[in-house]
């Protein structure tokens, strides 16, 4: 019965920047008002934010998903996007939804109208939640920046005990399609989440206090194995179904080999535009440039599959003047192939060559920006 009345209730987290006040509130989702074609039987992420967007459509929202102790979990970031005029839903990686259940939240919504010149810390767990409006004087203008100026003065220096949500100087003057950049590698991407979320406050730091697990599942009538390892269940089949992401043909940047080089005549995209524009450099994606370009894999927050690459970029900005990047498939096919980018010659280190000139003067100051690659 604790556990049925459990999931029929939203906690929310409610913050009016321009007031600077702040609230939590429960929805009872047995007895919501709504129209008959609503169907809010798991109100949660996507349709969460759909429902206060319904009631406030000025709003932001930052929701999580029901299974908070499942591998890869994402929050979806909820707005009306400032490019299209309708309801846009982001899912993101990284900490977010992890930092939601640990703050005992279901989402936090942003109303009202900030200054600009706040940050927003919320830490504790609900209802000893806790809101602190923090001056943005001394916050860095770039996204990354702002990212690692907040670890160290929010967090202690150490990323993994909360998640930061952070704007590059695109929000602020006003770019329509700038993203919201989360834990510093993930991205609320190209609806312009970034844009909205300027509106309440300059960045925004999760910093709630994780239960502990065993006590939390057996306080809902769950079986002391699940309590032990909430990942048992599920994770045998993660392990069946994931292995391949996780290798050298799968993941994200790999498609560019994996489309581009492609002889079959298909007409999928993107294989078919990676052939009409002529994908030169589709080997960016391969073996061998990935073994002398790349520093690792890694996944979302308690992801196994691991399917992005990532590697190192010199930033004046960051820790030991480094800046982890993750690949993806769609800045690189817009950088490299749309654009029509080619290295001084065809030999193999000239193509790395070409590669690091792009992070450096592309892919950095793009992303401090805080806009996607691919828009710009």
């Amino acid at each position: 019965m604790e556990r049925a009345e459990a999931s029929l209730k939203r906690r929310l987290l409610i913050i009016d920047a321009g007031e600077r006040t702040y609230r939590l509130a429960t929805l009872r989702v047995g007895s919501l008002p709504h129209d008959e074609r609503e169907d809010y039987f798991t109100l949660h992420g996507e349709a969460l934010c759909q429902y206060m967007l319904r009631r406030d459509p000025t709003s932001l929202i930052v929701a999580r998903g029901p299974l908070m102790f499942m591998a890869g979990n994402k929050a979806t970031v909820g707005y009306v996007s400032p490019l299209t005029g309708v309801p846009h839903y982001s899912f993101v990686g990284g900490r977010a939804a992890a930092q939601l259940f640990a703050l005992g939240v279901d989402a936090i919504v942003l109303t009202g109208r900030g200054d600009g010149e706040h940050y927003l810390v919320i830490s504790g767990r609900a209802p000893e939640v806790d809101v602190r409006f923090a001056r943005a004087n001394a916050l860095p203008g770039g996204q990354r920046a702002a990212f690692y100026h907040l670890v160290a003065c929010e967090l202690g220096g150490d990323p993994g005990t909360g998640s930061v949500f952070a704007l590059g100087e695109g929000a602020r003057y006003g770019y329509r399609s700038a993203n919201l950049g989360i834990d510093g590698i993930y991205h609320a991407g190209r609806g312009g989440a970034g844009l909205v979320f300027a509106r309440f406050t300059r960045a925004m730091v999760l910093r709630g206090e994780v239960p502990d697990r065993a006590r939390f599942f057996a306080s809902l009538g769950t079986s002391t194995s699940f309590a032990r390892n909430p990942n048992r269940e599920a994770m045998d089949r993660l392990n069946a179904y994931t292995a391949r992401l996780s290798g050298m043909t799968g993941g994200t940047v790999v498609k560019l080999h994996a489309t581009g080089s492609c002889d079959r005549d298909d007409r999928t995209l993107p294989a078919y535009n990676a052939r009409q524009v002529g994908y030169e450099l589709a080997d960016l994606g391969g073996r061998r440039f990935l073994a002398a370009t790349r520093d690792g894999h890694t996944g979302c927050q308690w992801c196994p599959v691991d399917c992005r690459h990532w590697h190192w970029v010199e930033a004046e900005y960051a820790p030991d003047g480094q800046d982890r990047f993750l690949d993806d498939f769609e800045p690189t096919y817009a950088i490299f192939a749309m654009l029509g980018l080619r290295p001084a010659d065809d030999s193999f280190a000239a193509r790395v060559a070409l590669w690091q000139e792009v992070n450096r003067r592309l892919f950095v100051p793009l992303e401090q920006l805080g806009c996607d690659v691919i828009d710009i």
